[in-house]
């Protein structure tokens, strides 16, 4: 049996569309650098201290709670941290994620985007040396398309 990896993806913002990458580094007991670095939360959903450690996904915006942001593309360079989030294939807002600046300029986009989808207006969060995946401890997925 042949084994062939199709793709190598990456979701730097937790809910938000993935980016395929044309190689990754892999370390063991690590995810791929920049994977679910950054997350997207509202007050009602995470309090007023926000996010301070990993936490469940259900504390976040992601598309199974917020189907609206499948209609959005995403870019990322890892070298600057900025997401640039597409509609159509056209760049509608680009901001840097780890500066609050650049973060309140997606964050703005963001409330305006889901106003009728969600409650609370969203804000951004990372936390040093923090993944959030699905659980606690870093993982890569590994999926058969044919069995998808």
């Amino acid at each position: 049996m042949t084994v062939e990896l199709k793709a190598i993806r990456r979701y730097p913002v937790k809910g938000m569309r993935g980016i395929d990458m044309p190689k990754a580094t892999i370390t063991a007991h690590k995810m791929i650098p920049d994977d679910r670095r950054f997350v997207i939360a509202t007050q009602s959903s995470t309090g007023q201290d926000g996010v301070h450690e990993w936490a469940r996904k259900s504390n976040f915006l992601q598309l199974v709670n917020t189907p609206k942001l499948a209609e959005l593309g995403t870019e990322y360079d890892d070298a600057t941290s900025t997401l640039t989030v597409m509609r159509n294939g056209r760049a509608i807002c680009k901001g840097k994620l780890d500066d609050a600046m650049g973060r309140t300029v997606i964050e703005d986009f963001l409330k305006a985007f889901l106003k009728n989808d969600i409650a609370g207006t969203p804000k951004i969060y990372s936390v040093p040396d923090t993944q959030f995946g699905d659980m606690k401890e870093p993982y890569i997925s590994i999926l058969n398309l044919a069995s998808i």
